[in-house]
């Protein structure tokens, strides 16, 4: 039995399964259980193959990550991630006085002085890659963003 991009909420307890042999959990495919009620999926009568899912946890092992998550530090978003466009938005909660661009073998590719809550930084000049965003507030602190260049 194969199971694609399913979410299951157990209200009582796991999935109980009889007369399968195998099943496959794909992208992403999680079960919720309640605390201390079991097995996320369980059988009371056969042994069971399990594939893309911890079957006592109900924690997908098929996820693979698409994006990076937004930094939150000083109310820090940078969007889109990946860019696939030109312009990479930095929004912030406190001002941003500069944002610095960086490779991933440290070297400073770029650096503007913003003196902003909100800055679109161009990113047309860089090639598709891996990059470190520094973004440095007014208030002393500094938040790094893995950032990704798509093509």
């Amino acid at each position: 039995m194969v199971f694609d991009n399913v979410q299951i909420n157990a209200t009582s307890r796991g999935m109980q399964t009889c007369f399968v042999d195998t099943l496959i959990f794909k992208n992403c495919s999680t079960i919720s259980i309640p605390s201390n009620k079991g097995n996320a999926i369980y059988s009371p009568y056969d042994t069971i193959n399990f594939s893309g899912l911890n079957p006592t946890t109900g924690a997908s092992t098929s996820c693979t990550p698409t994006s990076i998550d937004e930094v939150t530090a000083n109310g820090l978003h940078c969007y889109p991630n990946p860019v696939k466009g030109n312009l990479v938005n930095i929004n912030a909660g406190n001002e941003i006085e500069k944002v610095q661009l960086y490779s991933l073998t440290g070297i400073k590719i770029n650096e503007v002085p913003v003196k902003a809550m909100q800055f679109a930084m161009d990113v047309s000049s860089i090639p598709a890659g891996y990059y470190i965003l520094n973004v440095l507030f007014s208030n002393g602190t500094i938040a790094s963003q893995k950032l990704i260049k798509e093509p």
